[in-house]
């Protein structure tokens, strides 16, 4: 009677299991929602961040002013310009007195410590060539336009001379002209202009005036040329240009822009009462 009753139940559990079992299946098929697998998580794009630095176009050398177009602007990744020692947007002064202090290779970074600016120390160090002496020129200032020769520009310097009169502090004096010409002195002269104002270094594009009408710059000239400007200093009207290519050679003399102008006159003396020449 006790197997029967152990049979009994065995056999209802296994029913019940299978009907589970039925039930699970139809479900599934009727539909029953089936939860889906999650895909792993995409991992999120890194924003890159840029920074602005300069390059060099073409080799640089030391003591050259700084110009736009020599350099390059450039996007460079912050991660790239910390290997630099960059940390930050590089910003360089482009006044036209600054100058590099350094030789800048084809392609290289230029950085704020690669320039030096007009206030800073070691400026005129700078603007000196080596082998050269500075002079400090006077020179009338008619044709001196503001701020259009500054520190590091080339000049011409133009002589007015006469034999017969000292030109050197003509500027409004009737002169004879007899003899006057004009003509190129020096050429690709280096200005270098220094000053002084508030007890500041300063380097300005005119020192300033020694009388009226005349300026003071200071340019550099090779040791071999001081005698010769000394000289043309006192004796000539001297004025100075931005320096150029002439086709011609530059000359003028009273001739070329007066066309009744005769340079050398004959004087002949009256004759007396007995037929004689008078003197001359």
């Amino acid at each position: 009677m006790r197997s029967r009753i152990i049979v009994f139940v065995a056999l209802i559990a296994i029913l019940v299991g299978g009907y589970g079992i039925y039930d699970s299946v139809l479900k599934n098929k009727n539909g029953a929602p089936v939860v889906a697998k999650s895909d792993p998580p995409q991992p999120q794009q890194e924003t890159v961040e840029y920074i602005t630095v300069w390059r060099a176009i073409n080799t640089i050398e030391r003591g050259e002013a700084i110009v736009s177009d020599a350099l390059k602007r450039e996007q460079m990744p912050l991660a790239k310009a910390l290997d630099e020692g960059i940390r930050s947007d590089v910003e360089l002064d482009f006044s036209p007195s600054t100058l590099f202090n350094r030789d800048i290779p084809q392609g290289a970074l230029v950085l704020p410590e690669h320039i030096t600016r007009e206030n800073d120390p070691g400026y005129i160090d700078l603007l000196v060539t080596e082998g050269m002496t500075l002079y400090p020129l006077v020179v009338s200032n008619k044709n001196l336009i503001s701020d259009f020769i500054r520190p590091g520009e080339r000049i011409d310097i133009l002589t007015v001379s006469s034999p017969s009169s000292n030109l050197s502090g003509a500027v409004e004096k009737p002169i004879r002209f007899k003899g006057v010409t004009a003509t190129l002195f020096l050429q690709n002269v280096k200005v270098l202009n220094m000053g002084t104002e508030d007890d500041e270094q300063k380097v300005k594009p005119v020192v300033g005036n020694q009388e009226d009408g005349f300026t003071t710059i200071i340019i550099e000239i090779p040791p071999t040329e001081v005698a010769r400007l000394a000289l043309a200093q006192r004796t000539m009207h001297l004025e100075v240009y931005r320096s150029r290519d002439y086709e011609e050679p530059v000359y003028a003399d009273v001739r070329n822009v007066m066309s009744n102008y005769i340079g050398i006159e004959e004087m002949r003396g009256s004759k007396n009462k007995n037929g004689r020449g008078g003197e001359l």
